[in-house]
């Protein structure tokens, strides 16, 4: 069952209204906990394996993930140089 037949228009707007609400307020704690942790005296290194990772893992999924889709979208297309 799709959730527009379950709830009335006005609940899935508080409920997509309050969870960009939390998101917002995440975005904004974590960069005033980045100025903590960036303001500690924790050594650069601890630092670099936190961040490090976190810009490599979704920039390596992109990449496989979207030639994929990519690909796979050249071949469904008609008159498309794959078929």
């Amino acid at each position: 069952m799709y959730i527009p037949n379950n709830y009335p228009t006005r609940m899935r707007g508080l409920g997509t209204g309050w969870t960009d609400g939390v998101g917002h307020l995440g975005a904004w704690g974590g960069v005033l906990l980045s100025g903590v942790v960036f303001m500690a005296a924790a050594p650069l290194g601890w630092i670099l394996l936190i961040t490090i990772p976190g810009a490599l893992v979704p920039a390596f999924m992109v990449a496989i993930f979207g030639n994929a889709r990519a690909a796979a979208r050249s071949r469904s297309w008609p008159g498309s140089p794959g078929r």
